[in-house]
Order: C-alpha cells, then sequence, then structure tokens
C-alpha cells in the first residue's frame, strides 16, 4: 500500500463532512486515528481519547467568524497535551482542513502544522 499524498488526505477529508475540530492520534508510525471533538458549553472539563473526545467550557465558544475562541483553543490544546503525555502518544487537534496543533508526548507544540499524512488512518477507532 502506498501512503496517500497530502493533498489526498485533504480531499477525503473535504468529502467526508468533517467536523472541526477533530483529534488526530497516532497509534504506531503510519497508523491514525481520528476523532470528532465535541464542543459543549458547561463547567471546563476535557477528555481526549481514542473512542470519543469533547471539550466543555463555559463560553463563549465561537468567533463571530465561526471559529473558536482562542481561550477555548488553549483549553483544549492544554487538555489534548495532559492525554499526550499520559498514553504517550503524538496528538494533533485539527482546526480546519488546513490548520492544525500538534502535541508531542514530550511537552512541546507546534502550532500552525498541518495534519499528519500518509499511512493508515481510522475513524474513532481503537486498533
Amino acid at each position: 500500500m502506498r501512503p496517500m499524498t497530502e493533498q489526498a488526505h485533504n480531499e477525503r477529508l473535504n468529502r467526508s463532512n468533517a467536523s472541526y475540530p477533530l483529534l488526530i492520534v497516532r497509534v504506531m508510525p503510519a497508523v491514525y486515528v481520528t476523532v470528532p471533538i465535541v464542543v459543549e458549553l458547561g463547567e471546563e472539563a476535557t477528555c481526549f481519547g481514542l473512542r470519543s473526545s469533547f471539550v466543555r467550557h463555559p463560553g463563549p465558544l465561537y468567533e463571530e467568524g465561526g471559529g473558536l475562541t482562542r481561550r477555548l483553543k488553549e483549553h483544549v490544546i492544554g487538555g489534548v497535551a495532559l492525554a499526550s503525555a499520559a498514553r504517550q502518544r503524538r496528538m494533533c487537534v485539527l482546526w480546519s482542513i488546513s490548520d492544525a496543533t500538534c502535541v508531542e508526548p514530550d511537552g512541546s507544540i507546534r502550532e500552525g502544522a498541518g495534519p499528519p499524512t500518509g499511512g493508515l488512518t481510522f475513524r474513532g477507532r481503537a486498533l
């Protein structure tokens, strides 16, 4: 099987009617799980896993243009950083088709990175 190109990956995400944000978890080299992140209004809480992910925040949740507020994004990144360190897995939050924040298990964060490409991608299923 040939690795998927970045363009093919982006086209597949567009066709899948993906709802952002998405959590992409590196399960092993070249194997990723994609999980929608449910955004809810309420008392602050986060849960990021291979089967389901959510973030709860007192608000506001969205900017006028439709994207998540900066404060909510910081809350998401903080929760993903904790989950990445606890599970020793590389994780990326895909904010849009061309914007992602990747978190390494050592706590390093890359803003504005593109989503991982290549390999096999599974939607919300642990292997």
